[in-house]
């Protein structure tokens, strides 16, 4: 039958040909045998009979050959229905089956050990346990026949099943998901399950997750862009279950609900940061922020370790790198600061890690949040040109910093047209000349450089720090400063005015145009802020905002999403190795070491034998234990069809049935002929 399918044309000519042959047969007049009998009377009477059922044999003939060609019409029509338009045999029999991609939330949140236990059981489960026990139910309870494709999500996307109707394949599939320690990447997961449902029956997305970023807008855009999907619909494990037989959240329920938070057994290190002294580089301040996500007061044991080397929380757990405990005080529902001052930074690399109390009658649900990592910045050397005719107080000042390689030179030898090789940063003390061509440097002078407008010199009174937020000014005063003269500096648009004059003008100006510029208007040899040491902090700050190094801080990279890291050199070899990772080739692009991550610790990019570059890790905000983000569509029905689902039976089949029926009517009355 399925080779029936013929071109119309063939088609007709077959019609024709078997209605005109059933017509021939029945217009053939059938002739009786001859048979000699011995006595004619004997039928006589029987013949009389015949002749009076004579008319009821032609009508019977007649109707015979009508169920006939009846009989060939609906067979031919069977044959060659998709060509003669009858309706709904335009396609091949098809059978409408739904088709559903689970997309099951593998983020850090769902190892949080707050998961429904196993029936009759106390043991604490993880919130992935339960997600995977509810998929696994959802397809058990599934009607037959319906196809499923699984994901895995979080900040990377993975297919842990391909489309198939074996809940036991399904079933092994779903128990292989591991949770990661990077926070979920909805959008990216709605669209790959919207593409792997283009052009297939019935489609659904059904979402297993403890909440996560919010996902109502992004099912707003999905609907747009993909008209395909009915339904996103959300199976909810976490803070966000409710009963399976609860009635999804009206809006003003869930409207109240968003974005709150639920209180959790859990303490957290959200983040944590290292930061070099003002004019000593060995020595640093910690700081760290912890977070209480108990319904009552805490106070958390924290403990700080450091190490040269260390990547990941095993290396960081060795007893020989913990260097400091603490207590901190966190209340209810909030986070609180950690402050360590006076950090050795000999090594460069520091963890965090809290506890609850030693005498605490609880334990943290969420121990995956209690770490956090930080990198003491890579500071590179500059060259630092000094024009002075023998301030040993600058000098000493610019030698006490490591980092600076110092060349001193006359006023005398000095020609602002050079620009001299190897040098980043230019100091001139009392030198009238103006600073090499796009070299960033500083003045300190008394008189205004050649070519500009005088200024007023006079007596000097009490000097203010105006801008305390400024890099160069982080941890200086000049408070009960002695100087004798200073000079009045004119300000332009964009001009930051650092420090002038009680109730004067600006002494002090920073100006960061295409070129960074200090115009310092004092004698450092008329004051006494070379025996202060607030003149090595002055001078570390202001090199370092001049060379661009002033940062001090290590953006983290973000678990589960895209990192771009500044690559120090262009090379076309760097190796990224990554915490319990072996090391790989880095993907490079615009001198930009890119790529994303779910391995919690400390990243490395080599190149050759040289660590070049070190970067923290830390977790994602969205992936709070507590946070609750309710969906607006809840599973309140489990895989409830938006239509009946049915099988459409082909025409064809109808049609043989109906010509069966008829060829059982003929065979009947060939009997009635044969019997009469």
């Amino acid at each position: 039958m399925m080779d029936a399918f013929l071109p119309l044309q063939e088609w007709a000519t077959l019609a024709a040909g078997v209605l005109l042959g059933v017509a021939l047969l029945y217009l053939l007049r059938p002739r009786r045998r001859r048979i000699d009998v011995p006595f004619g009377g004997l039928w006589q009477e029987v013949l009389a009979q015949a002749d009076a059922r004579s008319l009821g044999r032609r009508w019977r003939r007649v109707l015979s050959w009508l169920l006939m060609s009846a009989l060939a019409a609906l067979m031919l029509g069977a044959i060659g229905e998709a060509h003669i338009g009858l309706r709904g045999c335009t396609a091949p029999p098809v059978i409408v089956l739904r088709h559903t991609v689970i997309v099951i939330d593998a983020s850090a949140s769902m190892q949080t050990e707050d998961g429904l236990p196993l029936p009759g059981r106390l043991d604490a489960r993880t919130r992935l346990e339960e997600a995977r026990d509810r998929a696994v139910k959802l397809i058990q309870d599934a009607p037959r026949g319906e196809r499923f494709l699984v994901l895995s999500a979080s900040g990377r996307l993975r297919a842990r099943c391909g489309w198939t109707t074996d809940k036991q394949v399904l079933a092994k599939a779903i128990a292989g998901i591991a949770a990661s320690d990077g926070g979920l990447d909805l959008q990216r997961a709605l669209d790959a399950a919207s593409d792997a449902l283009v052009g297939r029956q019935a489609p659904r997305i059904v979402f297993v997750t403890d909440g996560g970023p919010p996902i109502t807008p992004l099912v707003r855009q999905l609907d747009a862009a993909h008209a395909t999907v009915h339904a996103v619909v959300h199976a909810t494990v976490g803070p966000l279950r409710e009963p399976a037989d609860a009635s999804p959240p009206t809006k003003a329920a869930a409207s109240r609900r968003a974005q709150t938070t639920q209180a959790v057994d859990n303490l957290a290190v959200e983040r944590v940061s290292v930061r070099a002294q003002p004019g000593d580089a060995s020595r640093g301040v910690l700081m760290a922020r912890v977070r209480n996500d108990r319904a009552v007061d805490v106070v958390a044991r924290l403990e700080i370790a450091a190490s040269a080397d260390a990547q990941t929380v095993a290396d960081f757990q060795d007893d020989r790198s913990v260097r400091a405990l603490r207590s901190l005080a966190v209340p209810a529902r909030r986070s609180a600061w950690l402050r360590v001052d006076d950090l050795d930074l000999s090594v460069g690399r520091f963890a965090v890690r809290v506890r609850p109390p030693e005498d605490a009658d609880w334990r943290d649900r969420a121990p995956w949040d209690d770490w956090g990592f930080a990198v003491v910045a890579e500071r590179k050397r500059l060259g630092v040109l000094l024009v002075s005719e023998g301030n040993l107080f600058l000098e000493a000042a610019l030698i006490a910093n490591d980092r600076y390689r110092v060349r001193v030179v006359k006023p005398k030898d000095y020609d602002p047209a050079t620009k001299p090789s190897g040098v980043q940063v230019v100091v001139l003390d009392q030198v009238p000349q103006s600073l090499p061509p796009g070299l960033p440097g500083m003045r300190f002078a008394l008189a205004p450089p050649t070519g500009a407008p005088a200024t007023s010199l006079h007596d000097a009174g009490d000097l203010i720090v105006r801008d305390h937020n400024h890099p160069v000014m982080r941890g200086v005063t000049f408070h009960d400063a002695n100087l004798d003269q200073v000079r009045t500096l004119p300000t332009l648009a964009g001009d930051q005015v650092l420090a002038g004059e009680r109730g004067g003008g600006a002494v002090l100006v920073a100006r960061d145009d295409e070129v960074r510029t200090l115009e310092f208007g004092i004698n450092l040899m008329e004051t006494d802020l070379g025996a202060r040491y607030a003149l090595p902090v002055f001078m570390g700050n202001a090199i370092d905002w001049l060379a661009g190094e002033e940062g001090g801080l290590l953006s983290p990279l973000v678990l589960g999403q895209p990192f771009s890291v500044q690559a120090p050199v262009r090379s076309q070899m760097w190796i990224w190795a990554a915490p319990n990772r072996a090391p790989v080739p880095a993907r490079v692009s615009g001198g930009q070491l890119v790529g994303t991550t779910e391995a919690q610790g400390v990243h490395e990019w080599r190149t050759g034998e040289s660590q070049l570059l070190a970067r923290p890790t830390r977790l994602p905000e969205s992936e709070r234990p507590g946070l609750l983000r309710p969906p607006k569509q809840r599973l309140s029905a489990q895989f409830a069809p938006t239509e009946p689902l049915r099988a459409t039976t082909p025409a064809w089949a109808w049609l043989l049935l109906a010509a069966l029926a008829l060829l059982v009517v003929e065979w009947t009355l060939y009997h009635r002929r044969r019997t009469v």
